[in-house]
This record gives C-alpha cells, sequence and structure tokens, in this order.
C-alpha cells in the first residue's frame, strides 16, 4: 500500500443511503385502442351510410371501383366480427 500498488473502491457518493425507498403502485390496464377503434368505425360507418345512400339513389352500377372495394372490406369485416361472436 506504500508503494501505491492498492487502491481502495472509489464508491458513488449518496446523498442519504437511509432514506425510504419510492413505493410502486399498481395501476389498471387501460384500454388504449378502444377510443381510436370507436372513432374508427364511426367514420367506417359513415363512409359506408354515403356509400348506401348513393346506392339508393343511383343505383349499384353507379360505384366507382373503389367505393365498391370499400363497401366489400367492410361486409368481409362485419362478416368476420358476426363470426367471431358466435
Amino acid at each position: 500500500y506504500e508503494q501505491g500498488v492498492l487502491r481502495l473502491p472509489a464508491f458513488p457518493r449518496l446523498s442519504n443511503p437511509f432514506r425510504r425507498k419510492p413505493q410502486f403502485r399498481v395501476l389498471p390496464d387501460l384500454p388504449a385502442a378502444a377510443p381510436r377503434r370507436a372513432r374508427d368505425d364511426a367514420v367506417q360507418t359513415t363512409e359506408v351510410d354515403a356509400l348506401l345512400d348513393k346506392i339508393a339513389h343511383s343505383g349499384l352500377a353507379s360505384l366507382t371501383a373503389q367505393e365498391r372495394a370499400k363497401l366489400e372490406s367492410h361486409r368481409d369485416a362485419l362478416r368476420k366480427k358476426q363470426s367471431g361472436q358466435r
């Protein structure tokens, strides 16, 4: 030790080593996706309602390819939803 070969370990300075540690609280799981899903469903419903109104006034042949694809995808989603509930 006299020659400087051995050194003591350096410990970080703690402000108060005897202070209480913070307590953890358990919070309930909140459904983060539910409001977003509700908004998406509302938007899809209004779009589909508009498409159905167009069909009622002008007929099925008046739909564009994109509108028809939206209608088909919404129909498929409804079928999946109904088959999952049974």
